[in-house]
């Protein structure tokens, strides 16, 4: 009867609260294993001081009360318990509640969330970054495409002696293999198996083999095998689906189906993964005749995974129109990851049919159980109909996204609305839309105000920047400089230039760019080569059309000096 024992507590014991009698409440609610999050409610409220078995027991139920809300996808609310959790210091930092909203994130498709809740909650906080904390933001990075990130941020995991598992290394292996740096992955790995004294598993061989295969090293692939077997691990199927799907993707279509007849001969029997890989890559590798006839040979072995190959073998391949018919043709639901890149790749096109049938595909999916839409993509149709410069239909999507009460729109979204009723130069209804933002509590950040400033530069921001803690990046600086210097306001974009410099952002090109270009046109050619030299110092290389214009801008000066 807790709710009743609840009761008692707070009405027995109004003024002075019973440091006993709450970690016997608290201990009974937290034992019955139902009552988790109304025994974190009440430690919030009531908490004076609590023993460390009870302590232990309040841990595991905020860790369990964190899993329950990212299993159920409510990210929103797992965030906001544990910020408020640690605000005042109720609960230490915990590593493991972190990696639960990581996975949660990886797991909802959010990888832009998963990546700043990364950034801002845990890297401060060295210490809380285990090995899958660090294996799973590395496979977000990867995800993303960011491989030179992902590759940049596991060296520095290793320089501050973050713990690091064979499963750490090999999403390090794919990012040098997806950059094309596949002798530098067999360096690392090198490193790994002496250096470190990391025993290599599988996967490790799998992920430079398949590397191999992708750039054509398929004499290195071999070699890797041999070795793998003699330290005594027998190829599996995983691997023979690597070779395979290597070999197809390397436009070696002949020997990725001959490598199948290979894994029967030695007893290994191939599988729908098998087939899945074979097919993508004949798609990738150009060879979609071979791929269809392929997937025609399965027969009464064809599987839905199949199908889901095919729709994203076409996606990767950039044929988007045949991954849609390929989708149309299928009768029955497909994963979640099957429609998101699909989702994805519509989206990406300029072309407004395909955007339309993203639209369409997103509708779809809110009408069937298990793969409903998750934020993100809202974001991304909302961004694709501004990239093309539709905003009525972006706008259309806004509201039934702002009617959902399940579905926030956030800042990325409201950011690429504005963004393109400024580009459409309707700054009344961008500022209107940013003012709706800050109503929702949807917070501005830099590139917010950076893309009013850009069409607005009469917009003075600086103190509601200031108040809101977001500090000014090199965009916000470049867009400032450049406007200055169109409108032919040498001395402000000087003045900026410096306040730039001093506030410890390092320019790059543009801003010196368009510092040159503007004493150019004014005459000023000793002020161009002052900022000129000044940019060949630090070590930035000028673009070609800066230097000619320079040049042009000297022999002007020299004709207009000859007597007539």
């Amino acid at each position: 009867m807790f709710d009743e024992a609840i009761d008692t507590y707070y009405y027995s014991m109004p003024c002075t609260r019973d440091v006993k009698a709450l970690n016997f409440l608290m201990k009974r609610m937290i034992a019955s294993g139902e009552n988790d999050m109304a025994a974190l409610s009440i430690f919030c409220q009531f908490r004076l001081d609590v023993y460390k078995d009870t302590y232990l027991l309040l841990v595991k139920a905020y860790r369990r009360v964190v899993r329950g809300l990212c299993n159920e996808m409510k990210m929103d609310a797992a965030e906001r318990l544990v910020l408020e959790m640690e605000k005042h210091g109720r609960i230490a930092h915990d590593v493991c509640v972190y990696s639960e909203i990581i996975q949660g994130h990886r797991k909802d498709m959010n990888l832009h969330r998963a990546l700043r809740f990364f950034l801002d909650e845990v890297a401060p906080r060295r210490r809380k970054i285990n090995r899958v904390i660090a294996s799973s933001i590395l496979q977000c990075l990867c995800l993303m495409g960011m491989f030179s990130e992902a590759y940049h941020l596991f060296m520095e995991f290793r320089e501050k002696k973050v713990s690091l598992d064979r499963f750490c290394y090999n999403v390090a292996f794919d990012a040098l293999v997806k950059l094309g740096k596949v002798e530098d992955a067999i360096k690392l790995f090198r490193e790994m198996t002496g250096e470190q004294g990391i025993a290599p598993f599988v996967v490790n061989y799998t992920t430079l083999i398949g590397g191999c295969c992708l750039q054509g090293k398929i004499h290195d692939a071999h070699d890797l095998m041999i070795e793998m077997e003699e330290t005594g691990k027998t190829p599996d199927t995983v691997i023979y689906n690597v070779l395979a799907g290597g070999l197809a993707r390397n436009k070696r279509a002949q020997e990725a189906l001959g490598t199948l007849k290979i894994m029967e001969g030695r007893g290994v029997k191939p599988t729908s993964v098998t087939h899945n890989m074979v097919i993508e890559g004949l798609i990738v590798g150009g060879k979609t005749d071979v791929a269809e006839a392929f997937y025609e040979s399965l027969g009464h072995d064809k599987s839905r995974e199949n199908e889901a190959s095919m729709v994203k073998g076409y996606c990767e391949a950039d044929l988007v129109d045949q991954a849609f018919e390929r989708f149309k043709r299928v009768d029955f639901p497909l994963r979640k990851n099957v429609y998101f890149t699909l989702f994805t790749s519509l989206c990406a096109d300029d072309k407004e049919d395909h955007i339309d049938k993203a639209e369409d595909l997103l509708d779809g999916m809110s009408q069937l159980i298990g793969v409903e839409p998750g934020k993100c993509m809202f974001g991304k149709l909302i961004g694709a109909w501004c990239r093309v410069g539709n905003v009525r239909k972006a706008r259309k999507k806004l509201k039934v996204l702002v009617s959902c009460e399940k579905i926030i729109p956030d800042l990325y979204t409201y950011t690429a609305m504005i963004n393109a009723y400024c580009r459409k130069d309707e700054l009344k209804e961008a500022y209107a839309l940013f003012q709706e933002m800050k109503q929702r509590r949807i917070f501005p950040d830099v590139v917010t105000y950076t893309v009013l400033l850009h069409h607005n530069p009469e917009l003075d921001v600086k103190r509601e920047m200031k108040a809101l803690g977001i500090k000014r990046d090199l965009h916000y600086y470049t867009v400032l400089i450049d406007r200055q210097c169109k409108t032919g306001e040498l001395e402000d974009a000087e003045r900026i230039f410096c306040e730039m410099i001093e506030s410890g952002v390092e320019p790059d090109a543009a801003p010196y760019t368009a510092l040159i270009a503007r004493c150019c046109r004014d005459g000023s050619i000793r002020n161009a080569d002052i900022v000129l030299e000044e940019m060949l110092e630090k070590g930035i290389e000028p673009s070609e059309n800066i230097i000619n214009l320079v040049e042009f801008a000297r022999s002007e000066a020299r004709r207009r000096r000859r007597p007539k």
